[in-house]
């Protein structure tokens, strides 16, 4: 097996379209304000012939899978889904093309494959969930409460986030590539709800960095800002989702409750080379 380099963005969308929600990373990363820090590897089912790989060009090959490593944060981000579930043996002949350490975001079963090749920490079971909607007017779940933040804010959000969200993938930069939303009391950021991935081009967005003080839980301060941000973006994309831990059963019923269904499950974990691998 062979992934061959595919930085042809229309083959890209055609292959994400398939299935929007997942591969949102696929399409958000498609936006001219991402585009720069992607590298795209396609796997087509005759790659491993001679010559293959220059016949899958000429002919404007369309991928059977897709390899996406996101380089626009300090750790670079592989996203490693399957068209229609685990890669297998395809993730593994992949294995070179990954950056030395990173984030790894697949099927349980294939991180399982990786487990030997890679040293895996922090793996996290996560579930994909889809919006489908406010299912109440969004001043009635508390959206007023809210503000957009802006690069001055930047200070208090990473004073938040490092009482609420420890470990989150915030970096300043986020907040200049996509809208956040946060309640402020006395001078004081109390809870946020930012984006991941936003592109109006692609119609896609996902949410993340959603996070209360711990102090402050239960008041349904998160629930304003998501509603707030999700208000904010709802006209301008088509498909909305997030990522959260399966086991934050507060944080499911409060998606819930904005319009949000369960999609997928999946996992994610930090890789670096394991030591016969590192040279």
């Amino acid at each position: 097996m062979t992934w061959i380099p595919c930085p042809h963005p229309d083959r890209i969308r055609r292959f994400a379209r398939r299935d929007p929600l997942r591969f949102a990373f696929h399409l958000g990363d498609l936006d001219p304000v991402q585009w720069e820090y992607t590298e795209w590897f396609a796997l087509a089912g005759d790659a491993g012939e001679p010559g293959a790989a220059g016949a899958f060009e000429e002919a404007g090959g369309e991928p059977d899978e897709l390899l996406l490593v996101y380089r626009g944060l300090v750790t670079p981000c592989v996203q490693a889904f399957g068209r229609e579930g685990p890669l297998g043996e395809a993730l593994a002949a992949a294995l070179p093309l990954l950056p030395g350490a990173g984030f790894l975001h697949g099927e349980r079963a294939d991180l399982d494959l990786l487990a030997g090749p890679l040293r895996l920490e922090r793996r996290a079971d996560l579930l994909r969930m889809a919006w489908r909607g406010f299912p109440a007017p969004p001043d009635t779940l508390g959206a007023g409460r809210a503000r957009r933040l802006d690069p001055a804010d930047v200070p208090g959000l990473l004073d938040l986030l490092g009482e609420a969200y420890p470990g989150t993938h915030f970096e300043p930069v986020q907040l200049l590539r996509a809208p956040a939303f946060g309640v402020e009391e006395d001078g004081r950021l109390v809870a946020c709800a930012g984006l991941h991935v936003l592109s109006e081009a692609e119609g896609v967005a996902m949410l993340g960095n959603v996070a209360t003080r711990p102090d402050r839980r239960g008041e349904g301060l998160a629930r304003a800002a998501t509603a707030a941000l999700l208000a904010h973006i709802a006209g301008g994309v088509d498909h909305v989702g997030l990522n959260v831990r399966a086991d934050n059963a507060p944080g499911r019923a409060l998606y819930r409750r904005l319009g949000f269904t369960d999609a997928f499950p999946y996992q994610e974990c930090a890789y670096s080379r394991a030591s016969r691998d590192s040279s």
